[in-house]
């Protein structure tokens, strides 16, 4: 130490300008890098509802609600957020109170999806072996509801069904099954069709098709009408035996208009963004059916924005804030066949491939577990925002034969046990397996990746 201190000394210590300057030059770069820090280190502030920032406000600065003013003056909230938040309350209005707000308790759910029933002795079956606890079991579809509705809107439109939906409930909850009501939103041909004041239409007034959608038109979800009717439908499903509502197509729609004009949903400066809606809608539908039933909600999105922002903005799932809107969970779906391949002539190909955990995978399909961990990889970071939503990936358990040939593979027991093992690898602990047929082998929960799988996907092979 000593022949170091005098070398130093002999250098002429600090006092060399070479010395000083690369001193200042360090400083200068920490405090950059705590600036950078502090701004990405925040949700993004033009999604954020008011009740999230009045939250946080609580928990630093008072025992009880702080206005909006209060926030800005104590730095919690810069102008520009306390202006998005009276946008939105302008726009939509307050959110709704109840008196005495009720909380959920979250079930843990390892489970499968059986349409509006099918296969369910095999469902049965399966949770008393004890590999599922839980079923989502559709209650609305795109098409109409599966059951003979008291509402009178669906009545009027004709969208009740006289199915056996209330036996099949019944018999799950007898086998001691947690029933999640799966509740299709703003996909709703019945009602968009009958009530074209509804959907999402030009700044003419017509009704705009579009083509990711089958063509068909789509409900605005701007529009809180649409709001009321979903909601009303998810308390139905809760007279019938429904333990959580999950909310699907919870977003606005994908493609182009089929007649190439553009959506209006009014003045630029007046709307709120299309997170903000959609979370908005999360919001009212988590008090009016968690706080005043004590009912969970979960919401299922496209896993592609959760790696993508501009798509998570054009569909109104904005994955850094809608885990914050108070819901019990959200469901990614994150399916291998989903992402985009290299294929420059075929509507699923990009030309390229996708990039996940900064590697290139050009047949996603052919990766059930990296793919599946990779893009639950990327969403960890928002979990960090506070209290985040739990996480409950719906998981791949189909063949996707639309594929181009060599750009799928068959989704036997053991790849779908791959993305199980996928889940558990990336630090989450619940799924929901979808199959289109509602066909699930039992060899799926025997393979022996989902109990000890080892950490492969650190090097995968991007083919």
């Amino acid at each position: 130490m000593d022949a170091m201190n005098g070398a130093f000394k002999r250098s002429g210590g600090y006092r060399s300008p070479w010395t000083r300057r690369l001193v200042l030059l360090i400083a200068m770069v920490l405090v950059l890098v705590l600036v950078v820090y502090a701004i990405v280190s925040r949700p993004p502030a033009d999604m954020l509802s008011d009740e999230d920032f009045t939250a946080v406000a609580v928990s630093t600065y008072s025992e009880g609600p702080v206005p909006t003013e209060a926030l800005v003056r104590t730095g919690v909230l810069s102008e520009s957020d306390a202006a998005e938040i009276d946008k939105i309350e302008r726009f939509f209005g307050p959110l709704p109170v109840v008196d005495q707000p009720l909380k959920a308790p979250h079930k843990a759910v390892r489970g499968i999806y059986i349409l509006d029933g099918q296969n369910i002795d095999q469902a049965i079956s399966l949770a008393e072996a004890g590999h599922i606890n839980a079923v989502v079991i559709d209650f609305k579809e795109d098409n109409g509801l599966r059951y003979p509705s008291k509402l009178p809107l669906a009545r009027e439109i004709g969208a009740s069904q006289n199915q056996p939906l209330q036996d099949h409930i019944g018999r799950l909850k007898e086998a001691g099954i947690y029933v999640i009501g799966r509740v299709v939103c703003f996909k709703d041909k019945p009602l968009a069709n009958a009530r074209p004041e509804l959907a999402i239409a030009d700044q003419y007034g017509n009704v705009l098709g579009f083509s990711g959608e089958g063509g068909v038109a789509f409900l605005n979800p701007y529009d809180t009408r649409n709001w009321d009717y979903f909601i009303d439908v998810a308390l139905e499903a809760i007279e019938m035996g429904a333990d959580e509502i999950q909310f699907d197509y919870v977003r606005f729609p994908t493609g182009r208009t089929t007649s190439g004009e553009m959506p209006y949903f009014g003045d630029p400066e007046v709307i709120p963004t299309r997170s903000q809606a959609i979370n908005r809608f999360l919001e009212t539908a988590r008090v009016l059916i968690t706080e005043k039933h004590g009912v969970p909600v979960a919401a299922d999105v496209f896993s592609i924005v959760i790696a993508s922002r501009l798509d998570g903005d054009v569909l109104g799932q904005d994955w850094n804030t809608i885990g914050q809107t108070g819901i019990d969970s959200i469901s990614p779906m994150v399916y291998p066949s989903h992402y985009a391949n290299d294929a420059s002539d075929h509507y699923t190909g990009n030309g390229q491939g996708t990039y996940l955990g900064g590697k290139l995978f050009t047949k996603p399909d052919l990766h059930p577990f990296e793919v599946t961990k990779f893009a639950l990889l990327e969403g960890q970071v928002a979990r960090m925002y506070g209290d985040y939503a739990t996480v409950r990936p719906f998981l791949q358990a189909f063949t996707a034969t639309y594929l181009p040939a060599g750009y799928y593979m068959e989704y036997d027991a053991a790849a779908i046990a791959e993305t199980i093992a996928a889940v558990y690898a990336a630090g989450y602990d619940e799924w929901l397996l979808w199959s289109p047929q509602a066909l699930y082998d039992e060899a799926i929960f025997t393979v022996e990746s989902i109990q000890d799988r080892p950490d492969t996907a650190a090097e995968p092979s991007g083919s």
